[in-house]
Parts: C-alpha cells; structure tokens; sequence
C-alpha cells in the first residue's frame, strides 16, 4: 500500500505534466496555422499566375479558415471574386476588411467606387472621406471626391457648378482610368452640355479601360442614335453581342433596329446568329419573326428543322400548335397539344403550358366549356398558374358569377401578388359585386402596378368617370401618356373630354397631336375638336366653312362629317349635326354613313316616318349590314309597332340568317307577344352555338318554368338555370331561384330569391317570389312587408300581379293561426 504523502506528490506531478504539455500542443498548434495559411497563400498566388481561379479562390477561402484577420489574402479574394463576377462575395469581404482594419485605404477605396457605381452616395461619401483622411493627396481619393462633386452638382441642377466639376473630372481621368464612375460621370457631363461628339470620345476612351461595361455600350449605342450615326448602329450591336451574346435584350434592341429600317432580311439573320450552346429559349423569336413576317409555312419549315435535332421538342410542338391554330388546321393544332399535354401527364413533368395552349384553342372554337374543364384541371394540379387563374376569371365575370371568380382570382394574387391584370381582374370583380369603392381602389393598385400601362389606364379612368370623377379620371389619363404618348385610345378620349367640357386651349393641343398621329381614328378626333372649337371660338358659319373647305381640298371625307354629326347627336346639338349632314351629303350625296346619320338625326327628333324610310333604302342597297336592321328594330320599337318589327326581325334573318343579335331580338320580340314555343326555340339554337352564355340559359330557364307546366320542361329549366346559382346578377338569380321553389326546394330557393329581391326593391315579382318562399319556410311575418311591396309596385303596372300579391297577403292572418 502506498504511502498517502506519496501518492499525494506523484498526483501532483502527474497534473504538472499534463499542463505542460497541453500548452506545448497548443503553441505547436498555433505554429501549424500559421504555417499552414501560408502554405496555402503561396499556393493561391501559383494558381493566380497560373489561371486557375477556380483554385485560387479556394485555397484564398483556406487561408482564412486558418487565419481569419489576414488583410492580404482577404484583399487579395475580394480582389479575385469581382473579377470572375462574384460582386457580392467581394464586397462582403471588403466590409469585412475595413471592419477589422479601419484605416486600410485599399478596401475602403474599393468600397467607395462599389457605392459610386450603385448610386449610394452617402456610403460613397462616408468611405471617401474615411479614404481621405489617410491619405489626402491620393490621386485615387481626388478621382472619387471629384466624381462626387460632379453627382451632388447634377442633384442640385447648378449647371455652371456641374461644368467646373466637370472639367476637375477630365482633368483627373489619366491618373484615374481604373474608376469605372469616372468615365460614367465625363460622359454624362457632355452629353448634359450637348456634346454628343465629346461623349462618344469619352466613351470609346472608357471603353478601352472596361470594353464590357453595360451602361458605357448602352449610352454609346443611344448616342449614334442621336447623331443618326446609321452606319455604326450594326457595327456596334455586334460589339455588345461579341461581349455578350447569349443576351436577348440586345438582340430584340438589333432585331427592332432593322425592322424599323425596313431590314426584313437583317432582322431574320440577327435572329439566327445564336451561339451553337443557345437554349429553346432564344431560338424561339426566331419562329415568331417567321411566323409574322415570312408567313405560318416559313415557321413550320423552321420549326420541323428543330425538332429534327430533338431539342426542347415539347416547347417546339406547342408553338407548332399554335401557329397551325392562328393558320386555320385547329384539328391538327388540338392533336398536337393534346399529345403533349398526354406524354407529361404520364411522365409525371409539368402539363401547364400545354393544357393552358389546349384551352385557349378549346376556346377559339366556341368550346368553352370544354376548355373551362381543362383550365380547372390545370388549376388543381397548379393552383399558382397566374395566366390561367386571370382566364377562368375572366369567363366567371363574362357570365356573372363573380364571386366564383374572386375566389380564383385570389390563388393567382397569391401567386404573384402585384401582377397588374390579376389586379385588374379582382377591380371588375368588385364592381360586380356592387363594391364600386373597392372597385376603383384595385384598379388604382393594378394601374400603378402596371407601370401605368395605357389599357389598364382606360379601364381605371372610365371606372372613376363612371363615379363623377372626371378630374380624377383624366389625371389617370394624363399619367398613361406619359408612358404611351402617342396612345391612340388615350388622347381620343382626353379629346373628347375636352371637347365636350369646353376646354378649348387644352383641346387645341391634343387635336395637334391627334393630326400628328394620323391614323384614321385620330383624324376623326381631330376633326371633331377642330369642328367644335370653331363653333365656340366663333360660330357654326366658320367651323361648316372649314368643313367645305377640307372638301374642296380633298382633304375632307364623308366618314368625317358622318363623325362630326354622331358625335353632336350624342351631346343633343341636333341643329349643328344636322347643318353638318346637309354639307356632307352635298359633297357626297349617296354616302351611306352619311345617310344612316340621317336617319338618326330623324330618329332623335320622332320623325320615325323619315327614318323608317332612310334605312329601309340603306337595306334595300345593302341587307347585309347587322347595324341597320338594328337601327331600323328600334325604330319600331319606339313607335310600339310590334307587327312590324317582328316582320322586319323575320325578313332581316332571311338576309343574315347566322345574325346572334338578330336572332336574340327576335327571341324577346316572341317572349314579349306571348310566343313562348318560339322564343324557346330559338333560346335552344342560340344555347347550342354559345353553351356558357349566361343571358341565354337564363331567358331560356325563365320560359320554361313560367310558360310551360310540364314535369319534364321543369327540369330542364333547372338543368339549365344551375350554373346560375353562383351568380351576382339579381336577375339570373331570380331565375335560379323561383325554379328552385317551383321545384319545392325551398331552402335552395331562399337564398336565392331574397339576394335578388333586395337587389332588385322596384321589382314587383322579386318581391312577390321572395314573399311566398318565405311563407314556404313558415317565416310568415317576414313576408308581409313582401307583399305589401308587390302590391304598392305592380297595382297600376300589372293588375294580375298585384291581384296575386294581395291574396298572398291576406291568407297571412290564416298561416298565422294555424302556425300557433
């Protein structure tokens, strides 16, 4: 047994040693990183002299590992990752630099010119002046500190201080010619001053020092523009190319470049020459330039070419599709895309494109339903498929069901939150929905979001017109033209806007611009304002001698004055519209346009004689225009002449048998004499050829179960009126409803009929139809104020209805009774 006093002494010696030694371990440690970062330094300076980058970085990243404040090999990475275009990595290197280093004037140099080319100014200058103060008389720092002093001239618009700072930066460019900002900020000054020869100096000089300098090619380009330098513009686009050409957007810019020059040829020869690597992506533009300009066979032959060499073979089929779709071969186009969509389903990759393409072509040839069908399914396996939630949108508010479509609508918002047309869409929802506030909030959100693009635009600024607004509306108007100035859409209507609210200085203007458009259209606006302006300005004499005048020039047409009058009919000047018909009919005496303002004109002062007799000889000339017999129908239907509009209805059929809107009308004139069986047949044809059209099942449901009381018409009716039950139009939901009742599915019913009869408060049978399902559902007290509506609304419009009404209302004291 060992003594307890040696024991003791030998532990102590024992923990002694162990000390020792772990210290000698950790100081043998610290000598291993040290050398082992700079084994690795050394060995990342090989790979730089050699090429090898990839390398390079690597063994950099190794050096940090093992010394994590080593300035050099920070410096020296941060160095290597901006140039193989890591920008990112090189700054967050640099920041880490100067934060263990405040006063190293590399990194903060190299951090001041990143703020400068990102516009970051306050960064820019904090560093610059960090850099400054070490190092005052830098040319380095000068170059920076006059660059800033050129952005801060420009910020407060000093011109005269601008060119002084202007000068201090040429004046500093040789010593500096490795500040990219720099050469930014000379040119820019010349092409402020109007140097534009100086400016493409300074480019070409900075250039030399950064030949791949996207905003330095840019500004070149624009430049030649400019000086209409025509004969450098390819040249140049091939330079931007050779530095980066698997780049798109420079390629459209060159494809555009020769279209507008009329180039077809150089415009094609842009599109092919890709690089051999170039993806599905980039060769398609080139398929759509054939298909639009060389004609659907020309990008059929390419697009065979193609899938000859197997690439992308799905994406090529699907636009192969589509051409022979928009070329009239729907069978084959439908074939094809149904093929693909098949193959992906089964592979398990994603249908979407393919089934969204199937749809839209289900569409075209009238299959809506159909095509309804396959966007749903899309939808089911991609709630996030934006276009094809906007679509179903779209087709859910074409037939009222609003809500329906808002629910959709909100997967695609979901999806992409700010996407303008899904805005849009959910703006026409709200105003569906009877949320007109709503309504003019999202098509604000969507306008905006758009970039004020010019249609979403229009929709807003109606929208808000609609609302009184009209100030509003035209600043939305003013604001689009600022994106499309030349927006034919846009200043027809802010002309019009003008026009008629007498603002004749700011009119003058969009009249000139109109002129300067020249489209058709635009000179029809123009006239109008023109017209009217000497009417205000001076007197109907002078603006009907300007008229003659255009005439006697050649200038003028029967189309204008045909405008002119429609357009002071539309704001009741019947005696101007009428001096201008009689002027133009005398420059052009059988001008139908003319002739059918006439019969207008005519109409508007019930002279019916007249315009009975106008479009009866326009018709005689030409039956096959669907406008005049619409014209000549209402007509009739003012003079409550029903025998001779259904005659006329009857004869204009013959003339355009295939006419909708001829057909619809002879439907209501039958519903409207108590010819049941044939407005129904005719609902029937018309509900062949547009199965998704909500008005037509509708009308066709409220026949069949108001003027037919068999089982099986009944059910039909119900058949028909069940994709209205989703609807936000009162009517269709009436419909819906009262077919429900009659069904004896009152609890169906309710819903239905009391969201329209509130809707609906000076309609009479709403409220009778609301009365009885509520008496149905034992809610007897609640009816009362029903009937008591129905009576006050129909007893001088439609005795047999107040009659009805007046009976539910006194069985009610019975009802009660029994109920008790």
């Amino acid at each position: 047994m060992k003594h307890p006093a040696a024991g003791g002494s030998g532990l102590k010696c024992a923990a002694r040693a162990v000390v020792l030694g772990v210290a000698l371990l950790a100081l043998g440690a610290c000598k291993s990183d040290e050398e082992a970062a700079a084994e690795h330094m050394e060995r990342a300076q090989t790979y730089l002299a050699e090429g090898d980058d990839a390398r390079a970085r690597v063994e950099f990243m190794n050096v940090l590992d093992r010394e994590p404040n080593r300035l050099d090999a920070r410096l020296a990475l941060a160095a290597l990752l901006e140039r193989t275009g890591d920008r990112n990595g090189a700054l967050a290197h640099l920041k880490r630099a100067v934060e263990q280093d405040p006063e190293n004037l590399d990194a903060l140099l190299a951090l001041s010119a990143a703020n400068l080319e990102d516009w970051e100014w306050d960064d820019a200058r904090t560093r610059t002046e960090q850099a400054a103060r070490i190092a005052p008389d830098d040319p380095r720092v000068k170059a920076r500190q006059a660059v800033l002093a050129y952005a801060d001239a420009v910020a407060k618009e000093q011109p005269e201080v601008r060119e002084t700072a202007h000068e201090r930066l040429r004046a500093l460019r040789d010593g500096s010619e490795d500040l990219l900002p720099l050469h930014q900020a000379i040119v820019d000054g010349h092409v402020r001053g109007g140097r534009l020869e100086d400016a493409i100096e300074a480019l070409d000089y900075g250039l030399g020092v950064y030949p791949r300098d996207i905003q330095l090619l840019t500004t070149r380009l624009q430049l030649l523009y400019r000086l209409d330098r025509k004969d450098e513009i390819v040249p140049h686009f091939a330079r931007m190319l050779e530095v980066y050409p698997e780049s798109q957007p420079i390629r459209e810019m060159l494809v555009d470049w020769h279209l507008g020059q009329g180039d077809l040829d150089g415009a094609e020869a842009a599109l092919r020459d890709l690089p051999e690597d170039a993806d599905t992506e980039a060769r398609l533009p080139l398929v759509n330039f054939l298909a639009q300009y060389r004609g659907p066979e020309a990008a059929l032959v390419e697009l065979d070419k193609l899938l000859a060499g197997d690439t992308a073979a799905d994406e090529y089929r699907l636009l192969r599709a589509a051409i022979l779709f928009e070329s009239g071969q729907v069978d084959v186009a439908l074939q094809e895309v149904r093929e693909v969509a098949a193959r992906a389903t089964e592979t398990g990759e994603d249908a979407s494109v393919a089934m969204f393409l199937m749809a839209q072509i289900l569409d075209g040839t009238g299959a809506r339903g159909e095509a309804e069908e396959v966007l749903r399914q899309l939808l089911a396996a991609n709630p996030r498929h934006v276009e094809a939630g906007q679509t179903l949108a779209a087709w859910l508010l074409e037939r009222g069901q609003a809500k329906a479509a808002q629910r959709v609508l909100a997967a695609a918002q979901a999806a992409r939150p700010d996407d303008p047309q899904t805005l849009s869409l959910i703006g026409q929802a709200h105003a569906a929905t009877g949320q007109p506030e709503l309504a003019r909030q999202m098509q604000a959100r969507a306008f905006e979001a758009s970039g004020y693009a010019p249609e979403i635009g229009l929709r807003y600024a109606k929208l808000l017109s609609e609302a009184g607004n009209d100030g509003a509306a035209i600043e939305v108007v003013t604001t689009a033209l600022t994106r499309a100035p030349r927006h034919e859409g846009l200043l027809i209507l802010l002309g019009d806007y003008y026009r008629v609210t007498a603002q004749w200085s700011l009119a003058e203007g969009i009249e000139t611009r109109l002129q300067e458009l020249g489209t058709v259209a635009a000179l029809l606006a123009a006239d109008r304002i023109h017209f009217d302006r000497l009417v205000a300005e001076q007197d109907l004499d002078v603006a009907m001698a300007y008229l003659a005048g255009r005439s006697a020039e050649g200038a003028g047409s029967a189309v204008t004055y045909a405008a002119i009058a429609r357009a002071n009919l539309a704001v009741g000047e019947a005696e101007r519209a009428e001096a201008v018909i009689e002027l133009g009919l005398e420059y052009f005496p059988d001008n139908r346009e003319l002739r059918a303002a006439a019969a207008a004109l005519a109409t508007t002062r019930q002279d019916y004689d007249r315009a009975v007799e106008i479009y009866t000889a326009l018709i005689d000339d030409d039956p096959q225009v669907e406008r005049l017999w619409l014209d000549l129908l209402r007509v009739h239907q003012r003079q409550e002449d029903a025998e001779a509009a259904g005659a006329m209805l009857r004869a204009a059929l013959e003339a355009i048998p295939g006419s909708d809107l001829l057909r619809w009308e002879l439907a209501l004139h039958y519903d409207g004499q108590g010819e049941a069986d044939e407005a129904i047949e005719i609902y029937e044809a018309l509900l062949a050829d547009h199965p998704q059209s909500a008005p037509v099942r509708n009308n066709l449901a409220t026949l069949l179960s108001t003027a037919r009381d068999d089982a099986e018409s009944l059910e039909r009716a119900a058949e028909l009126a069940a994709p209205l039950a989703g609807s936000e139009v009162p009517q269709f939901l009436e419909t819906y409803g009262w077919i429900a009742f009659r069904r004896g599915d009152y609890e169906a019913a309710a819903p239905a009929l009391l969201t329209a009869a509130d809707a609906l408060p000076t309609d009479a049978e709403a409220q009778l139809h609301a009365a009885e399902v509520l008496v149905a559902l034992g809610r007897v007290e609640e009816a009362r104020p029903r009937y008591e509506a129905a009576i006050a609304l129909a007893e001088t419009t439609d005795p047999a209805l107040a009659t009805a009404a007046s009976e539910g209302l006194a069985a009610l004291p019975a009802m009660q009774r029994e109920g008790n």
